[in-house]
Order: structure tokens, then C-alpha cells, then sequence
């Protein structure tokens, strides 16, 4: 009796595991629309950095000249309303 529980001590762990290997393999595929709703936020994150840093995208100043010229023509524009609405 007492090998006969040592046997099944012994043999229930290789049971289990093969068990659960063969519910991996052909059990149901639960697991992958998990795994495809974790993965497209992290896509989508890394394809904006990829996106905004690797592509060089950069927002150049405008020249000061060019400001003060549109400035300058705003400045006028507005002159000339309240001028007119006199």
C-alpha cells in the first residue's frame, strides 16, 4: 500500500503537467484576444514616438523680421477699423 502511494505521489505531478500541456495545445485560444487588446495600445503608443522623434518632425520659429512685419500690418489693420467704425 504504502508503494503504491509513493508511486502516485511520484506519477500525479507528470499527469498535471501533461495535462496542462495539452490544454495549451489544443485547449480553447483564450488568451490571444487578450494578448491582441494589450498589444495595440503599446503599438499605437510606439508608433507615435517612432512617429514624432525618429522622423526628425520639428516646428521651426518664424523669423523676427517676418513677425514684426506681421505685427506691424495687424497693428495698421487695426488703426484703420477703429479709424472707419469713427
Amino acid at each position: 500500500m504504502l508503494t503504491s502511494l509513493l508511486q502516485q505521489v511520484r506519477i500525479w505531478p507528470g499527469i498535471w503537467r501533461r495535462r496542462l500541456e495539452w490544454y495549451r495545445l489544443v485547449g480553447p485560444r483564450v488568451d490571444l484576444p487578450f494578448l491582441a487588446m494589450l498589444g495595440l495600445p503599446i503599438l499605437g503608443v510606439a508608433g507615435i514616438v517612432c512617429f514624432a522623434y525618429l522622423h526628425g518632425t520639428r516646428v521651426e520659429p518664424a523669423p523676427i523680421q517676418e513677425a514684426m512685419q506681421r505685427e506691424a500690418r495687424r497693428a495698421n489693420r487695426r488703426e484703420n477699423d477703429l479709424q472707419c467704425l469713427a
